[in-house]
């Protein structure tokens, strides 16, 4: 079997080393390639997508060893359409490109040699020099790596753990060290955590990236759609599940995988499990997790079906879907409901409220009831006459009910009455989310959520209208690149997006936006031109190599105790007045360094200190059952413990009750239960209107509601409230903004 992304051959389904799917082999003879291989490998008329790695076998200057000739195609011209014969030959001019430029040069001779290559399969010049500088852009201009360093290697064992225990603090101090991986290194891991993370936890520059980016590789494209999705742009989401089809070597199951989560985000368990009916269970075997999350959401698998594994899920269950294993759903049958009937309105549908008939009611009363968000297409209603309780969405009389679109509602309904200052739309458009989330909550007492409803409003009408209300348009500034100067662009290139952003805006008084406009435009001027306008070329500094015997015994021991490169950086940065390359270079050093030796260069050994199990009071061990970030935290102050010491001792906790099933005295740690019905309403009234962090803090702090207790209960209420449309006791939530 044979990799596209790698040009070797393997044995298996998968490549052992980017974990693509493998294809047929191609056959010795290049012209005899099966077309539609060839189109997946191509892509059509792509060429090479950035996660794949230049990896060829034969020599740079053995391009007339190619196995084609034109005898070989004529032979199977007949046979072809002209538009395949020109796919072949263009993959067969790419395979020669790719041969010519192994060694990360292309000369003249190359160039010579390729162009009478051209002529021999009779590709046309223009085709074939577009093939040329594709290649070289995304060949010669960066040399990409998959096989990780010991400092990666390391970076990336840290990263899964806290994305297994999902540490979304920690995730976030790491996350800009995992993209520096993953611009580094083209390797499948990496590029799959990175763009989960980013997805999931800063949906909207996940968003950007793609939108700069094109699809920069699989996994991006793959976690990109759930970021368009979170950011409540489903048309978009949709479009990449489309182009997923794009790229060559994955299993189709990904794809049909990707679907069934992405309708579940949706809430359409229906299209869900239509989905999940087609999987073949060939999918890549890094979304193992990810599928698994899937069945257990949709309610096809359980807990106890996965066994210990299902805590390895729970970072998709929180951060893809906000929710755990849906119950199971009403019965659809008639003599199955509960027969007690509230008399309202003497017409047309009953329609199931948590469980209850309620009804009959007439369209009126049916439009009350979906503007409260108690009638969903998916909510099940009955009238006589109908043997069995059925979807509202499948009922044809009530389609018109469900059928406005969204920019109509936002239209009738604009900014729900609330009369925004000129100066707080401008500052959405000029300074970002942020800050108008902010003043908007101070300024109406929204909860966050609300404030983020009003934002999107605001949004979708300047984005369709392109002014304001009043007619007022946002004066958005943008300064050419031209007029930059070169210590600022040299700035850019040498200390980063950060530095950049902050002289640019003190020079021009720019707002945020404005500034990060700028910043992309100099970034990609440059990427593309190698030299600014006036033909200058920035000058990067030479690294210095730091001996690890300048480096102090506390920070050495940093690295190993707090196994946090960020923590170090800060450190080194105050203390050797490093910059961020010579401080990663040197963390690097020294991980390889102590790997190796298991000791520093003057025999400094770094003490790694353990707490007998035995030695744990129960009501510390009980933490580590129903609130481990609490755990952490006091077994830190108690023991004066380092953060891998804590990480190691709540790992070694959490295995040893897995095992036993109970502490080495024999106690057993029971879970709170909590029902709905036991939140009083103004705290269930912050989950709505103000989030879960707000909600799981008042939680906490008032009912004394551990927090990991805290993450399932939020779970089980939004369930609920989105179920049945109001609270146990029949409360609804004022939600301000009405989209």
């Amino acid at each position: 079997m044979y990799c596209p992304n790698c040009n070797k051959e393997y044995d298996g389904k998968f490549c052992s080393d980017c974990g693509a799917k493998l294809i047929a082999s191609p056959t010795a003879n290049g012209a005899n390639l099966n077309l539609g291989d060839a189109n997946a490998i191509s892509g059509g008329v792509h060429l090479k997508d950035s996660h794949n790695t230049l990896n060829v076998d034969n020599s740079v200057h053995n391009i007339q060893n190619v196995n084609t000739t034109v005898n070989n195609i004529t032979q199977i011209a007949a046979q072809k359409t002209e538009m395949e014969i020109l796919q072949e030959r263009k993959l067969l001019f790419l395979n020669a490109c790719r041969r010519a430029c192994e060694d990360m040069t292309l000369d003249q001779d190359d160039v010579n040699k390729l162009d009478e290559y051209r002529l021999e399969i009779g590709l046309d010049e223009k085709t074939a020099d577009e093939i040329i500088q594709h290649v070289k852009d995304t060949a010669l201009k960066s040399i990409v790596k998959t096989e990780l360093d010991a400092l990666s290697k390391v970076l990336l064992k840290q990263f899964n753990g806290n994305l297994k225990k999902n540490r979304v603090s920690a995730l976030e101090k790491q996350l800009e060290y995992v993209e520096a991986m993953a611009k580094k290194y083209a390797n499948e891991e990496v590029q799959y955590k990175f763009y989960l993370a980013l997805a999931t936890l800063r949906s909207d520059q996940c968003v950007k990236r793609y939108e700069d980016l094109q699809g920069e590789n699989y996994w991006q494209t793959f976690w990109s759609y759930f970021a368009y999705l979170k950011e409540g742009k489903p048309q978009e989401a949709e479009s990449l599940l489309i182009d997923m089809d794009k790229y060559a070597g994955y299993p189709t199951d990904n794809t049909i995988a990707l679907g069934g989560a992405g309708a579940l985000v949706k809430g359409n368990d229906d299209e869900a499990q239509a989905y999940l009916g087609e999987m073949t269970g060939d999918y890549t075997p890094m979304l193992q997790r990810f599928v698994e999350s899937i069945y257990l959401v949709s309610g096809l698998k359980t807990e106890e079906d996965l066994g210990g594994e299902a805590d390895d899920c729970y970072y998709y269950l929180t951060h893809l879907y906000g929710r755990e294993p849906q119950p199971q759903p009403l019965s659809k049958t008639k003599d199955e409901m509960p027969t007690k009937v509230v008399d309202v309105i003497p017409v047309s549908y009953y329609v199931a409220i948590n469980g209850q008939p309620y009804g009959p009611c007439d369209m009126t009363q049916l439009s009350q009831l979906k503007e409260q968000s108690t009638l969903t297409p998916d909510t099940y209603v009955w009238h006589e006459g109908m043997q069995n309780w059925e979807f509202a969405k499948e009922r044809d009389d009530l389609t018109s009910l469900f059928d406005e679109k969204q920019k109509q509602k936002i239209e009738g309904n604009f900014f729900s009455g609330i009369e925004i200052p000129v100066n707080m739309l401008d500052m959405l458009i000029l300074e970002g989310d942020s800050d108008f989330i902010t003043s908007a909550k101070k300024m109406w007492n929204l909860g966050y959520n609300e404030a983020q409803a009003l934002k999107d409003l605001c949004e979708e009408y300047y984005k369709k209208h392109k002014k304001w209300p009043d007619g007022h348009v946002t004066e958005f500034r943008e300064i050419p690149v031209e007029e930059v100067p070169n210590n600022l662009l040299d700035v850019l290139v040498v200390k980063g997006y950060f530095s950049f952003v902050s002289a640019v805006k003190e020079k021009w008084n720019l707002a945020s936006k404005e500034a990060d406009k700028l910043e992309k435009l100099c970034r990609d001027y440059y990427r593309e031109k190698q030299h600014w306008p006036d033909g200058h070329i920035t000058e990067v500094p030479e690294i210095r190599d730091i001996p690890i015997e300048d480096v102090p015994e506390d920070l050495l021991d940093m690295i190993i105790l707090q196994e946090s490169l960020w923590s170090f950086t800060i450190a080194a940065q105050e203390r050797l007045n490093l910059n961020t390359d010579e401080i990663f270079n040197l963390y690097h050093k020294c991980i390889s360094y102590y790997e190796k030796h298991k000791k520093w260069p003057n025999g400094h050994i770094t003490p790694i200190r353990t707490i007998p199990i035995e030695d744990i009071p129960n009501e510390l061990l009980d933490l580590v059952i129903t609130d481990s970030s609490e755990f952490e935290n006091k077994v830190k102050e108690k023991w004066n413990l380092s953060e891998r010491e804590t990480e190691d001792l709540y790992d070694s906790c959490k295995e040893y009750y897995k095992v036993n099933k109970k502490w080495p005295d024999g106690h057993v740690t029971i879970k709170r239960v909590v029902r709905i019905e036991d939140i009083p309403n103004d705290i269930l009234d912050m989950l709505i209107k103000d989030g879960f962090s707000s909600f799981s803090l008042e939680l906490n702090k008032r009912m004394n509601v551990p927090i990991s207790e805290v993450v399932e209960l939020a779970y089980e209420c939004d369930r609920y409230y989105e179920k049945n449309g109001h609270w146990p006791d029949g409360h609804v939530t004022d939600f301000k903004i009405k989209k």
